[in-house]
C-alpha cells in the first residue's frame, strides 16, 4: 500500500538499472561467454532470443535506500515477461519487494510513457529514465540519468551514476520538506546539474572482445556495495532453474 507521505518514484528498467543482451537461442558459442561476464543478474529465455541481463552496480543499494522516502513503480516498454522476471529476480535477491506496481509495454505501437497508467500524478512524482523523450507530456518530473550500457562500456562494473542520482534524490528530499509545492522546479534544477556534470566527452566504446582482452574481468573484481548479493548469486542467476 502506498504511503500518502511518501514521494512517488518511477524507475525505468533497461539501461537506467539493467542492460540486456539478446541473442538467438541457438547462439550457443556467446551465450556461453557473455554469460560469463560481471554483473550478470540473469538469463533468460522468450520465444526465440535468450536475454542476459546486466545489473548496474550499486542498483541493490540504490532500490533499499530510496523505498524509505519513496513509493517505488517501475515502469517499462519492455514485454510483461521481461519486467516480471527481472523484477523477481531483484527483489528475490534483496529479500523484499518494494514496488507498488509495474507497468510494461501493451502496445507495441506506444513509444510514449504517461504516469497515469500507473495511477500516479505529477504533483508528487520523479521519474528515473536515460530517456526523457518518452515523457513528453511530463517531461520536468524526469531526472535523465546516463545510460548503462553493460560490456559495451570499458567501465560498465565502475559505473557510479546510481550513487548520483541517490545523491540527488536525497537533496531533493530535503528541499520538499520545506517546500513540497515546488517539486517540479526542485527536479528540474537537479536534473539540469546532473546532466551537466556528465557532459564531457565519454570514453569510445569498447566491445565484448575488447574487454575479454584486457586481462578478463572476474566476479571479483566487479564487487562493490553489493557484495552481499553475490551470496545468492551462483543459485538465482539461471532463472530458469527456480521460477516459477
Amino acid at each position: 500500500m502506498a504511503d500518502p507521505g511518501k514521494k512517488n518514484l518511477v524507475l525505468d528498467l533497461d539501461d537506467t538499472l539493467i542492460y540486456t543482451i539478446v541473442l538467438n537461442k541457438s547462439d550457443h558459442a556467446n551465450i556461453g561467454k557473455y554469460s560469463c561476464y560481471p554483473n550478470m543478474l540473469v538469463q533468460f529465455d522468450d520465444m526465440v532470443c535468450r536475454n542476459i541481463v546486466y545489473f548496474r552496480p550499486h542498483v541493490f543499494e540504490f532500490i533499499r535506500k530510496v523505498a524509505i522516502n519513496h513509493n517505488l513503480y517501475v515502469y517499462t516498454h519492455g514485454t510483461e515477461m521481461y519486467c516480471k522476471i527481472i523484477v523477481s529476480v531483484l527483489t528475490n535477491l534483496m529479500n523484499f519487494n518494494p514496488f507498488e506496481k509495474m507497468y510494461w509495454r501493451v502496445d507495441g505501437n506506444v513509444i510514449t510513457k504517461d504516469l497515469a497508467l500507473l495511477g500516479l500524478s505529477s504533483h508528487n512524482t520523479i521519474i528515473i529514465d536515460d530517456n526523457h523523450k518518452v515523457w513528453s507530456a511530463t517531461p520536468d518530473n524526469v531526472i535523465v540519468i546516463k545510460p548503462y550500457q553493460g560490456p559495451k562500456r570499458d567501465n560498465y562494473t565502475t559505473d557510479n551514476e546510481l550513487l548520483k542520482i541517490l545523491t540527488i534524490l536525497n537533496e531533493i528530499h530535503a528541499t520538499y520538506l520545506v517546500s513540497p509545492d515546488l517539486i517540479s522546479e526542485i527536479i528540474k534544477v537537479k536534473n539540469i546539474e546532473y546532466v551537466t556534470s556528465n557532459s564531457e566527452a565519454t570514453k569510445p566504446d569498447k566491445t565484448i572482445c575488447d574487454i575479454e582482452k584486457d586481462n578478463k574481468i572476474t566476479k571479483t573484481e566487479a564487487e562493490t556495495d553489493d557484495t552481499d548479493y553475490w551470496k545468492k548469486y551462483d543459485a538465482l542467476h539461471m532463472f530458469n532453474e527456480w521460477y516459477t
